[in-house]
């Protein structure tokens, strides 16, 4: 059985679990620094305690179980509960109504938002308020990521979606316009990575991972700029990488392609300032994804070592002393689409624990 951390501030939230026939169910939850307890209602039907205000009495309902729990400095829980001879852990999530309704109303698209950072931060911007278009290559993520959506009780469309291609950006733009009617953020995440020596760089290495991290974020940006200016408001947030910062010896067509997003970023926040429009972009560093499993393979292998001891090197590397999570990335992503960055623009963020502090 897996444990899901989420790094999210914890309160008093509704949570989900999974027992071991992978049938969901939700919970209310109460947390503090050291413990945290779980109000299961007699039908096994999740209540939220927030939503009635009935937090502070929580024994209320049904049966009360104790969470064996770590809680981090960082305030994220990892947690499993028995009841009725099941085991269960618990995966918080927060809920339009636990959180407000920062983007209620809007329209977000996130693409590549079948795994990793995209699929967090669908759920991130669910969470927030937003609908979702989960625009990705494959259709089955696409679809799966759409279901949880509208499980964190979000509305979700699943759009599959080659970003490389133009006349797929043309469709998916006026899908959203057809179904929604207007699109107020956009997040920039497909990207691919692959390792190389300068002298083993291909051709089609090089125009492979320039289309697809650099040509595509700008040609899709361009697809909905026009609604968005129409609108006079919009967010555009693109996933650059500290890479896009620094250099590397054994992957220089990646860290080209993100230094452009980089600039892509500002430039597009310049010209489109006076429309309404924000564009930023996030830098992370170190996160634990599918991406990464091939990130430490190839580069592994570049180094000459497993990719298990290339991954423990690089967690050892970070200041904070742990390998990054999607669902850091999907959090910051999350502020730069509200309005509580409703000031920032033009900017490269670093979500990467420090390890690039500079630039």
């Amino acid at each position: 059985m897996r444990v899901d951390h989420v790094a999210h501030g914890l309160g008093r939230q509704l949570a989900q679990v999974r027992d071991h026939h992978a049938r969901r169910r939700r919970l209310a939850v109460r947390v503090d620094d050291h413990h945290a307890v779980v109000a299961l209602d007699d039908r096994g039907v999740g209540v939220d305690l927030v939503g009635r205000r009935r937090h502070r009495h929580v024994h209320a309902v049904g049966d009360l179980l104790d969470v064996k729990a770590r809680v981090t400095a960082r305030r994220s829980l990892v947690g499993a509960a028995v009841h009725g001879g099941k085991r269960y852990h618990v995966v918080y999530s927060r809920t339009v109504s636990d959180q407000g309704s920062e983007l209620a109303g809007r329209v977000a698209i996130v693409t590549g938002g079948g795994q990793g950072i995209g699929r967090a931060t669908a759920l991130e911007l669910a969470r927030l308020g937003a609908d979702v278009v989960v625009a990705e290559l494959n259709a089955e993520g696409a679809e799966r990521t759409a279901r949880e959506v509208r499980g964190v009780g979000g509305k979700a469309l699943a759009l599959p979606t080659d970003v490389t291609k133009h006349a797929d950006l043309t469709r998916m733009v006026d899908r959203v316009r057809a179904d929604f009617g207007r699109i107020d953020v956009l997040v920039n995440n497909a990207g691919i990575y692959r390792a190389a020596l300068p002298l083993d760089v291909t051709e089609e290495h090089w125009d492979t991972i320039m289309t697809v991290n650099a040509r595509a974020v700008f040609f899709a940006s361009q697809a909905v700029l026009p609604v968005m200016i129409a609108q006079r408001r919009g967010a555009i947030v693109n996933l650059a990488s500290m890479a896009g910062k620094i250099g590397s010896p054994n992957n220089l067509p990646y860290n080209v392609s993100k230094a452009a997003v980089v600039s892509m970023t500002k430039s597009l926040a310049l010209a489109h300032a006076k429309d309404g429009i924000r564009v930023n972009c996030v830098c992370p560093g170190f996160v634990e994804t599918d991406m990464w499993t091939k990130v430490a393979r190839d580069q592994g292998a570049v180094m000459g070592i497993s990719a298990e001891e290339f991954t423990r090197r690089r967690a050892q590397a970070v200041p904070l002393g742990r390998m990054e999570r999607a669902e850091d990335v999907a959090a910051v992503i999350g502020f730069l689409a509200s309005d509580r960055a409703g000031y920032v623009t033009g900017q490269a963020l670093s979500v990467d624990g420090g390890l690039v502090m500079h630039g």
